[in-house]
């Protein structure tokens, strides 16, 4: 998506088209969700406008097609073996971010999780979050508990397989978030946050994941959150494991 387009919700009847625009999204949410994590931020975006969409929205979505065609050789390179992350007895990690009141409507954030295996994504989510958060460090608590969710999920998964993925890693590039997850930590500007986003925390008590902290460049959810220049949304399917295949 060009970083430099706003999409916002249209103001007057005016602006609505009447296009196939929700058909579309739908056939572009199944690459997004199988095959091509790079473009499920901009799916994302564009899903959220279904209902009334603009020629601003469709636009986007037509430019999201083009990109789909320009590199249609591209896709997820499955390795059989990865470099091994230190200290620790498996090749699975997750990576999560978030975008603080990055949505121009109602100024929610954007959550961004994944998780790779062998260095590869096996799964992976961009969503808008359902409140509006108070703080950058709210906002990345709250999507590190989703990605916590989806981490006990793979480590359930790898047991049935008679595969051991306890710890799971999970990289973020937020340290206040890590701190608060690693401590109980109780004030005045932390007392909303709700107890459903205390579910890292227990998570972590219980051995299951260990946050890492990871620098905001080589933080590949960085690419669900928000648009990207051509530089770095290129440096990030590098880190991805999108490639021609």
């Amino acid at each position: 998506m060009d970083n430099l387009i706003e999409l916002r919700t249209a103001t007057t009847i005016e602006e609505i088209i009447d296009i196939q625009y929700a058909s579309l999204i739908g056939c572009i949410n199944y690459y997004a969700i199988t095959t091509r994590p790079n473009i499920a931020f901009a799916t994302n975006k564009c899903a959220q406008y279904t209902t009334k969409p603009t020629l601003t929205h469709w636009e986007a979505a037509k430019r999201i097609i083009r990109y789909l065609l320009h590199t249609k050789e591209y896709g997820i390179l499955f390795k059989e073996e990865g470099e091994g992350i230190e200290g620790y007895a498996h090749n699975m990690a997750g990576y999560v971010d978030a975008d603080f009141a990055g949505d121009l409507n109602d100024r929610k954030s954007t959550t961004g999780w994944m998780f790779t295996f062998n260095g590869s994504p096996i799964c992976w989510a961009s969503k808008k979050q359902n409140q509006v958060s108070r703080s950058t460090m709210e906002s990345e608590l709250i999507a590190g508990s989703f990605a916590s969710a989806e981490g006990i999920w793979i480590i359930k998964l790898g047991q049935d397989f008679k595969h051991e993925f306890i710890p799971i890693p999970i990289f973020t590039d937020n340290q206040s978030s890590i701190i608060f997850s690693n401590n109980e930590i109780n004030n005045n500007r932390t007392k909303h946050i709700d107890i459903h986003y205390h579910y890292t925390r227990n998570q972590i008590d219980a051995r299951n994941i260990k946050l890492h902290y990871i620098n905001t460049s080589q933080n590949p959810a960085d690419i669900f959150t928000k648009p990207l220049s051509p530089c770095k949304h290129v440096h990030l399917l590098n880190i991805l494991g999108v490639c021609r295949v």
